[in-house]
């Protein structure tokens, strides 16, 4: 990961979803001058992260660890918040359960996301 955080700073990307993270567990940690936002699972297939630098990583508010391939993040701003969602989706050769369990999760985190500046 330190060394995906020092390409991105070196672009200056300051907020960056990150898929097939291959992370395991859901934790928050600090690689350089970057906050790593992280959603796996128990084995290290799929994850996502979020990667946070400069503004962005003293602005977050809240996040959730949907699953290992759904994450989502709220980040305060000058105007309000911004609501970030990491998503990872299974391909055409999963089983039809896997991707309706995904959508499914999908859906939720989209209609329980405020559309208003809060």
């Amino acid at each position: 990961m330190t060394s995906l955080v020092r390409e991105l700073g070196k672009y200056k990307v300051s907020l960056a979803g990150i898929t097939e993270s291959r992370l395991t567990a859901c934790d928050v940690t600090r690689v350089e001058d970057a906050v790593v936002i992280q959603s796996g699972g128990m084995q290290q297939i799929n994850g996502v992260a979020l990667v946070l630098r400069g503004p962005f990583r003293h602005s977050l508010v809240s996040w959730t660890p949907v699953s290992d391939r759904i994450l989502q993040a709220r980040i305060a701003h000058r105007h309000g918040h911004l609501t970030v969602v990491v998503v990872y989706a299974p391909t055409e050769m999963a089983s039809d359960s896997i991707k309706h369990s995904f959508y499914n999760q999908l859906t939720a985190i989209i209609q329980s996301s405020s559309p208003h500046i809060t």
